[in-house]
C-alpha cells in the first residue's frame, strides 16, 4: 500500500480453471504448489512447507503422538478445490498406501480447516506454518504426521508476457523479500 498505492490486487480462490487463467493471460501471477505450474511460463520457488497433523486440544483420542492406524481410523477434515474437489493430499495417500482417509468434512480453503476442528474428534493434515499461526488463537494441538509426507513446494508463477515488465518484476521481488523475511524471523510474524 505504501510503496505502490496504485496497484490493484484481485485474490481468486483455487478452482477447476485457475491454471487456464494464467495460460490465457487473464491472471498476471499465481502462488501455487509445484504440481500446478504451467509449462512455458516462468516461476520462482518461494518456500517449502512440511505437513503436520492438527487436532482440537481436548481431543481424547490422541495423545502426544499418532500412529498410522490411529490416523486412518479418525474422521478427517480436508480441503478440496473447485467443483471437481481436487483434494489436497488424497492422491498421494492413495498411491503410497492404497487407501483413502475417512473424510467427514471437506472445506474450500486451508484457513477454514483449523476452525472446523474445535470441539470435534476429527483430525486435519495441513501446512506447519499455518497450523502454528492458528494454534496461537484456537485450542489446537499440532502433532507430527505418522508417515513422512513430501514437502509442499510453493511457487510464484507468472505469465511469460509479464517476465520483463518492470512493475511486475518489482512486485515479484517484494514478495520474495517478504517470504525471505518470514523464513529468517518467524517469531516476528
Amino acid at each position: 500500500h505504501q510503496q505502490a498505492p496504485s496497484i490493484t490486487f484481485e485474490m481468486l480462490s483455487p478452482g477447476d480453471n485457475t491454471s487456464e487463467l494464467l495460460t490465457r493471460g487473464e491472471a498476471d501471477m499465481m502462488i501455487v504448489p509445484e504440481r500446478y505450474l504451467q509449462e512455458g511460463h516462468p516461476s520462482q520457488l518461494l518456500f517449502e512447507e512440511q505437513h503436520v497433523c492438527v487436532v482440537w486440544q481436548d481431543n481424547p483420542q490422541v495423545g502426544d503422538s499418532l500412529t498410522l492406524e490411529q490416523y486412518m481410523q479418525m474422521g478427517h477434515i480436508s480441503v478440496g478445490f473447485g467443483r471437481n474437489r481436487h483434494l489436497s493430499i488424497e492422491d498421494w495417500f492413495m498411491s503410497q498406501y492404497g487407501f483413502n482417509r475417512r473424510l467427514e468434512v471437506i472445506t474450500n480453503d486451508f484457513n477454514t480447516l483449523p476452525q472446523l476442528l474445535v470441539g470435534t474428534q476429527r483430525i486435519a493434515t495441513m501446512h506447519r506454518r499455518l497450523a502454528e499461526l492458528y494454534a496461537q488463537y484456537l485450542p489446537l494441538r499440532i502433532l507430527p504426521t505418522p508417515v513422512k509426507i513430501p514437502a509442499m513446494r510453493e511457487f510464484m508463477h507468472w505469465h511469460r508476457s509479464m517476465d520483463g515488465d518492470p512493475m511486475h518484476r518489482w512486485l515479484r521481488e517484494r514478495i520474495g523479500d517478504i517470504i525471505h523475511s518470514l523464513d529468517q524471523h518467524p517469531e516476528q510474524h
